[in-house]
């Protein structure tokens, strides 16, 4: 006879509903954990939204109340402004740093160079304009060398990020046109230059309608040809910068005759597959659905009022806000740019792109692998995202140049990503972030490296050799 103490065997019934209970209640813990991080984050675009409408639509006058306040306390006013701005116009030098500050375009940079800048528009072939941006040796009384530079800059960005530096010779494509060299800078679509499209306005949805895959498969291979059939030459070299490397390995490993017009690959602070954000909450909801994003911004332009507050917010300021968002984003310190350096970066670093695009670039983080674009319908769900097989495919000698503290490259992974027959040469930099690579102290080194790429032979070197230059 059985104790009435005695425990009663699970039955099967119970063996099965435990597991179910307890994946059920892990999956409704993960989904209130991931709406109490959208909830505060819809609030907060929400609040951006109002405040930037308001700020749009004040009187000037009070805008300069506002900035009077301000000034006050951050205690810059007074004998203090007065010698920053007498420290800036103190020679021809420093003065350049105040022009090139408050230029509204590339060609007033251009101009406080004395160069000029030509625009090249490009039909894509899915029909949008884009600029392209040429320094012309022949325009400048220099004698070409008989190549031509494609440069091409990140995410949220355009072709202002390369003339920034009030030295000449610190800004590449300046550096590489006195050398002979004819230069093109390009614009992505959606961006401050690359705002028309032959059937849709930037005010409707469908022109923003573009990701990455868009950058790859048009806007880079129709550059490419343009700025062959009109320089009349066989190839090109590349230069690009974050987000503008991405474009072009991609591009490469899909596009088999691109890789026969392009020579030489430089990638500056490539950031291919970025292992994540450095903020918990962020990559909280990166982990929840990249597609959050479209909850939050809609499916048209990211941050279309984000320029305005380079406008109206007095230049401190500003330098603060965006060091604390690149460091709240990315762990970023920005501490190998002076703050005289940032006066001028920061103002030409923000330009327009489509929230797609954004979320194109989470699904890649949340993946970790760089892949297409992934559709979030239903039946989307059901097909695998191809990656871009820049492994097998790219066929150019490339040269990786990064920072060792840039949070955003992963350079074990991206040396796994290229042809180890094609990676010619890793350049580091000893401490420096994403940024520093166009916009610090020691970019030197960054023209340095490159200079002596472009020259490269095939029989010169070691393939893949890595080398840190401590800064």
């Amino acid at each position: 006879m059985s104790s009435p103490h005695r425990k009663r065997r699970p039955s099967l019934v119970d063996q099965m509903d435990t597991p179910v209970k307890s994946d059920v209640e892990d999956s409704m813990s993960q989904t209130v954990q991931g709406w109490l991080v959208v909830l505060p984050s819809v609030l907060l675009v929400l609040f951006e939204g109002l405040v930037s409408l308001i700020t749009a639509n004040l009187p000037k006058f009070v805008l300069r109340q506002c900035t009077a306040v301000v000034r006050f306390l951050f205690g810059v006013a007074g004998d203090k402004e007065a010698k920053l701005n007498g420290d800036i116009k103190s020679t021809d030098y420093l003065g350049r740093r105040e022009l090139l500050h408050g230029a509204l375009d590339i060609h007033e940079m251009a101009g406080v160079f004395n160069f000029t800048i030509e625009d090249h528009i490009v039909q894509t072939d899915d029909n949008y304009l884009l600029t392209l941006h040429r320094l012309n040796p022949v325009s400048h009384g220099i004698r070409p060398n008989g190549r031509a530079l494609y440069f091409h800059h990140g995410l949220l960005m355009n072709s202002e990020i390369w003339l920034c530096r009030e030295d000449v010779h610190e800004n590449l494509p300046l550096h590489f046109l006195l050398q002979g060299y004819d230069c093109w800078l390009g614009n992505n679509r959606g961006n401050k230059y690359s705002g028309k499209h032959l059937k849709y306005k930037p005010s409707q949805r469908e022109f923003w309608d573009f990701s990455i895959d868009e950058f790859v498969r048009f806007d880079i291979p129709n550059n490419v040809d343009y700025i062959l059939e009109t320089t009349g030459k066989e190839t090109i070299s590349y230069i690009g910068f974050s987000q503008g490397t991405t474009q072009i390995m991609a591009a490469l490993s899909v596009n088999v005759a691109l890789n026969s017009k392009i020579d030489k690959l430089c990638v500056i602070s490539p950031a291919t597959t970025p292992r994540g954000l450095n903020n918990g909450l962020l990559n909280s909801i990166l982990h929840f659905s990249p597609n959050l994003m479209y909850l939050l911004f809609g499916r048209n332009i990211l941050f279309a009022h984000a320029g305005l507050w380079a406008q109206v917010m007095y230049p401190k300021l500003y330098l603060i806000s965006i060091d604390i968002a690149t460091n709240f984003l990315f762990g970023w310190k920005n501490e190998n740019m002076d703050e005289a350096d940032k006066y001028v970066s920061y103002y030409h670093l923000y330009s327009t792109t489509s929230v797609k695009t954004v979320v194109h670039w989470f699904q890649i983080m949340n993946g970790a692998r760089l892949t297409m674009y992934k559709d979030s319908s239903s039946l989307g769900a059901n097909f695998y995202t191809p990656e871009y097989p820049t492994r097998t495919s790219l066929a150019v000698p490339t040269i990786i140049i990064y920072g060792t503290g840039d949070s955003l490259v992963d350079i074990d992974q991206i040396r796994q990503q290229l042809p180890r027959k094609y990676l010619k040469k890793v350049v580091g930099l000893e401490g420096y972030e994403h940024l520093d690579l166009i916009w610090g102290r020691r970019v030197g080194d960054v023209i340095k490296s490159v200079g002596k790429f472009l020259h490269y032979n095939e029989l010169d070197g070691e393939s893949g050799k890595s080398i840190i230059i401590n800064t």
